[in-house]
C-alpha cells in the first residue's frame, strides 16, 4: 500500500488562516487536512496517526533567520552598552531611553516581516522576546529618569516584569503569535515569585507553593479555555493552549510536590507522593491530549525512581544507568502507546463528556 506523503506545512498554515478569517469552518478544515495529497488510497487515521507535531520552526531558513536576529540583537546591545552606557547602573540619560525605544522599534519592524508576513515560528519567537525585553527596558528607563523607579535597586524588577508581560500583550494583539502566551504567563509567575521572596525572605519555596498552585491553575484553565474553543485544533487557539500548558505544568508540579529540587527525594513517602502526582498529571494529559503537560513532571519522576533504586540496594555505580533505563522505558512506552492508551481511558467516560474534550484527528493535529 502506498503511503501518502504528509501535507506540507505551508498548506496547513493556509488552511488554518482560512479558518481564522472565517472563509471555511473548522469541520471543513479538518476534512481538507484528511485528504491525501496524492492518488494513493491511504487516508489519515485518528488511531494510527496523530503524532501531534508542533511547528517550532519552518525549514532552515527560519533557523538561519532566528540566528541572525539573535546575533543582531547581541551586536546592538553591545554597541549600546559600550557607547551609550545602556545598563541598569543608575546613571541614565534620555539617550538611553531613545536607544532602547529604537531597539524596540527595530524588533517590531522585524516582527512585521517575519511574523506578520512570513509567519516563521522560530524567528517570530525570537523577535517577540526581543521586542518585549526592549519595550520593558524603554519604559523602565523612562520611569527611572522621572524618578518613579530606581534601576539600581532590586525593586525595579517589579515594573520590568509587568512591562515584559505588557510587551507580550502588545505583540499578541498585533500578530496573534501564540508564543507570547508563555511570555505573559511566565512574567506573571516570576513577578509573584519575586514578590513572595522579598516579603518572606527565607523558605521562599514553601511560601510560594500556594501562589504557584493558584497561578498554575489559572494558567491551566486559560489553556483549557482555548482548548475547548478549538477542540479539533484547526486554528492557532490550540497553539495558545500549548504554550500556556508549558507554563502551567511546572507550576502545578511544584505546587503539588512542594519542592523546587526534583532530585531531593529523601523518603519513601516523598517518592510515593511523586508517583501519585505523576499518575494524576498523566491522566489529565491523556484527557486533554497534551504530552507537554506531563513533561514537567519527568524530572520529579526521575528523582523518585532514583530514590527507589537507591533503596533497593543496587550497586551505586549502576544506579544512574538504571534510573535512566527505567525513565527511558516509561517515556518511550508512553510515547508509542499514547493513542491506544488515551482511547482506552476515554472509553471510561460518558460519551457526552469525552466528545467535548480536545480530540485532534490526523497527524497534523497541534498536540503538545
Amino acid at each position: 500500500m502506498t503511503t501518502a506523503p504528509p501535507i506540507p506545512q505551508p498548506a496547513l498554515d493556509r488552511i488554518a488562516a482560512g479558518v481564522s478569517a472565517g472563509i471555511i469552518t473548522a469541520d471543513q478544515a479538518m476534512a481538507l487536512r484528511q485528504l491525501p495529497v496524492d492518488s494513493g488510497p491511504q487516508r489519515f487515521s485518528s488511531v494510527e496517526a496523530g503524532d501531534e507535531p508542533f511547528s517550532l520552526f519552518r525549514g532552515f531558513r527560519d533557523v538561519f533567520l532566528a540566528l541572525g536576529i539573535i546575533v543582531l540583537a547581541l551586536g546592538l546591545g553591545g554597541i549600546a552598552t559600550e557607547t551609550l552606557g545602556l545598563q541598569f547602573d543608575g546613571v541614565l540619560d534620555w539617550g538611553d531611553v531613545g536607544l532602547a525605544a529604537v531597539l524596540a522599534a527595530i524588533a517590531w519592524a522585524v516582527g512585521e516581516w517575519v511574523t506578520g508576513r512570513l509567519r516563521m515560528p522560530l524567528a517570530s519567537l525570537v523577535t517577540a522576546s526581543a521586542f518585549s525585553l526592549a519595550f520593558a527596558a524603554t519604559v523602565v528607563l523612562f520611569l527611572s529618569l522621572i524618578g518613579l523607579v530606581n534601576t539600581s535597586e532590586e525593586s525595579a524588577q517589579y515594573p520590568a516584569l509587568m512591562l515584559l508581560g505588557l510587551g507580550a500583550v502588545l505583540f499578541y494583539a498585533r500578530f496573534r503569535l501564540p508564543f507570547t502566551m508563555a511570555l505573559m504567563a511566565g512574567s506573571i509567575a516570576f513577578l509573584v515569585y519575586r514578590l513572595v521572596e522579598d516579603m518572606i525572605g527565607s523558605n521562599v519555596d514553601a511560601s510560594f507553593r500556594l501562589y504557584a498552585g493558584l497561578i498554575g491553575l489559572a494558567t491551566f484553565l486559560s489553556a483549557l479555555f482555548y482548548e475547548l474553543k478549538d477542540p479539533k485544533r484547526a486554528t492557532r487557539l490550540s497553539e495558545n493552549a500549548f504554550w500556556l500548558h508549558l507554563i502551567a505544568a511546572p507550576l502545578l508540579v511544584f505546587a503539588l510536590t512542594g519542592n523546587s529540587d526534583a532530585t531531593d527525594v529523601t523518603s519513601g513517602r516523598d517518592a510515593l507522593w511523586i508517583f501519585a502526582v505523576v499518575a494524576v498529571l498523566g491522566l489529565v494529559a491523556l484527557m486533554i491530549d497534551r504530552r507537554a503537560f506531563i513533561v514537567s513532571a519527568l524530572l520529579y519522576l526521575g528523582g523518585a525512581v532514583a530514590y527507589a533504586i537507591n533503596q533497593s540496594g543496587m550497586p551505586s555505580n549502576v544506579q544512574f544507568a538504571a534510573t535512566a533505563l527505567v525513565l527511558g522505558l516509561f517515556i518511550v512506552g508512553l510515547a508509542l502507546g499514547w493513542h491506544p492508551l488515551r482511547q482506552a481511558f476515554l472509553r471510561l467516560w460518558p460519551e457526552s463528556l469525552s466528545a467535548r474534550l480536545p480530540n485532534p484527528v490526523g497527524p497534523d493535529a497541534l498536540g503538545g
